[in-house]
């Protein structure tokens, strides 16, 4: 199931540019904009690529592409439609997103979730239905048989930010290794 906030949109860029600013296309464009009428020949864009004499109806450096964004963001981050599996939001994996949970559940009632005190005095959230494991990692299995790996509230708080995270093998298929990356730390 893939985040209700998924939004598609057509958009055009100008791919001569040396800043893609995405346009979305409007459902009453009717394209008279200097890049899909002749006018493109005036641009500066265009000249400066030595395109001294172009023949074609509209520029040739006018894509056109679509593109995803989330709708409940505050800022607009397109993402191609071709890469739409790989994103959490494609998928079962948006339900880890805090954007998503924050505007599914804004009030937390106590009864969705049970809490544990951390040593600081703040409460740890520990939402229900996940496997928890010792080293503060939880497990996820979906209905399809795909499984979500993720991390505590705890160990978030220690690390800040995990920049990559690596399984390595091992010689006994009880035992697997997960390696972290944080500031650019890892074991070597």
């Amino acid at each position: 199931m893939r985040c209700p906030f998924l939004r598609e949109a057509q958009v055009k860029y100008c791919q001569g540019s040396a800043i893609r600013k995405m346009i979305v296309r409007m459902p009453n464009d009717t394209g008279q904009e200097r890049c899909s009428s002749k006018d493109y020949k005036k641009c500066p864009s265009l000249k400066q690529h030595r395109e001294e004499n172009p023949q074609q109806a509209r520029c040739p450096f006018l894509q056109e592409s679509l593109m995803q964004y989330c709708a409940a963001s505050s800022i607009t981050k397109y993402v191609p439609y071709s890469e739409s599996s790989i994103i959490r939001c494609g998928n079962d994996g948006h339900r880890y997103c805090d954007l998503f949970l924050s505007l599914a559940a804004p009030k937390d009632t106590g009864a969705s979730k049970a809490s544990a005190q951390g040593e600081t005095g703040d409460d740890i959230h520990l939402p229900a239905g996940l496997a928890y494991s010792t080293n503060h990692m939880w497990l996820d299995r979906v209905e399809d048989g795909t499984c979500h790996i993720g991390v505590d509230a705890f160990l978030t708080r220690i690390f800040h930010k995990i920049e990559a995270v690596n399984f390595l093998p091992s010689n006994s298929s009880l035992l697997p290794t997960v390696v972290f990356t944080v500031q650019g730390v890892h074991p070597s």
